[in-house]
């Protein structure tokens, strides 16, 4: 789960988000990492792409935190509210504050799974933009600020184990 990292955020720059969120969702062919087929994968690609974060790590953290189950329940479109079971915090499972301080900042007004996937994709920028890799952003991602690994927890190093941050 995602801490919300309310005390590092401050003003953060979302006219590149904005304009993201604008475009029509049309993946560029990616190059080296191949995505699996999936709508879910091809909404991904887009705002890695506009971000200018790595599609693999992200579908890394996916794996990580939920698996991606059922990459093309685009179901998201019966309400304005609704979001798989399975992944009620999303893909890569933000937590609901996280998600309130993010949806706002992004505009985003309606809590499902393409929303979700905005949000954490830009939060995992403000990561690197705080941490200066992805490692770190990783972490920050998972637990509000940076830590050195030796003060990591068991579960901690699982986690981050989990992730090889040299080809990102």
């Amino acid at each position: 789960m995602i801490n919300s990292g309310v005390s590092q955020i401050k003003k953060v720059p979302t006219e590149h988000v904005q304009t993201a969120i604008a475009k029509k969702v049309t993946p560029e062919t990616p190059k080296g990492f191949q995505l699996p087929e999936g709508w879910i994968f091809n909404i991904m690609q887009h705002y890695c792409d506009s971000l200018k974060v790595p599609v693999e790590y992200i579908y890394d953290v996916g794996m990580n935190e939920s698996g991606w189950k059922n990459p093309n329940d685009s179901n998201f479109i019966q309400g304005p509210d609704y979001v798989p079971r399975e992944t009620s915090h999303g893909d890569l499972q933000m937590i609901n504050p996280t998600w309130r301080i993010w949806a706002k900042r992004l505009n985003l007004k309606h809590k499902n799974r393409k929303n979700l996937l905005i949000a954490c994709i830009a939060y995992q920028r403000y990561c690197y933009d705080i941490g200066g890799n992805w490692e770190k952003a990783r972490y920050i991602y998972a637990r509000g600020k940076w830590k050195p690994k030796s003060q990591w927890t068991k579960l901690e190093k699982r986690f981050m184990n989990k992730m090889d941050f040299e080809k990102y």
